[in-house]
C-alpha cells in the first residue's frame, strides 16, 4: 500500500459512518453513478447503499465506522445477498471504497489482497460467516 494512501486512511479513522457514507455518495457521483440509500420496509440489517454505475452490475455497500464489523444480522443479510450472486462490500474508509470503485469500473471485482483490512471484507465474507457459525 502506498504511503500517501496509508496517510489518507489515518485521517479517515476519525470519520463517522455518516461522513464515510457521504463521501462514498460523492465519489460514486464523480464517476457518473448513483449511490442510493437502501432501506427495506420490514427488513432490518440491509446494506446502507445500493450502487448503480452505467454498464456495471448493481452492488451493495455496508458502511461502518473505522474498524467496526457488521452485526450478526448484517452478516446474515449479507449471506442472503451473496447467495443470490450479488456483490457486497463492507467499507469503513474512503480509500478502500476508491479501490473498489476503480476496480469495478474496470469490470473487475477486487480481491481481498487489493484492499487493506479492516476496510473491506469481500470474498473473506464467507469465511467470516463460517467462523460465526452462520454457514455450515
Amino acid at each position: 500500500m502506498s504511503e500517501a494512501r496509508e496517510t489518507t486512511k489515518q485521517l479517515h479513522r476519525e470519520w463517522s459512518e455518516k461522513q464515510v457514507e457521504r463521501k462514498i455518495r460523492e465519489e460514486t457521483q464523480m464517476y457518473g453513478g448513483v449511490a442510493y440509500k437502501f432501506n427495506s420496509e420490514g427488513r432490518a440489517s440491509v446494506p446502507d447503499r445500493l450502487i448503480m454505475m452505467p454498464g456495471i452490475p448493481i452492488f451493495f455497500v455496508e458502511v461502518k465506522r473505522w474498524g467496526a464489523v457488521p452485526t450478526q444480522k448484517q452478516f446474515m443479510e449479507g449471506f442472503r445477498i451473496l447467495s443470490a450472486a450479488h456483490h457486497l462490500y463492507y467499507v469503513d474508509n474512503l480509500p478502500d471504497y476508491q479501490v473498489i470503485l476503480n476496480n469495478v469500473i474496470r469490470n473487475h471485482f477486487p480481491r481481498p489482497s487489493e484492499v487493506s483490512p479492516p476496510g473491506l471484507a469481500y470474498l473473506r465474507f464467507w469465511e467470516t460467516c463460517r467462523d460465526k457459525g452462520l454457514v455450515v
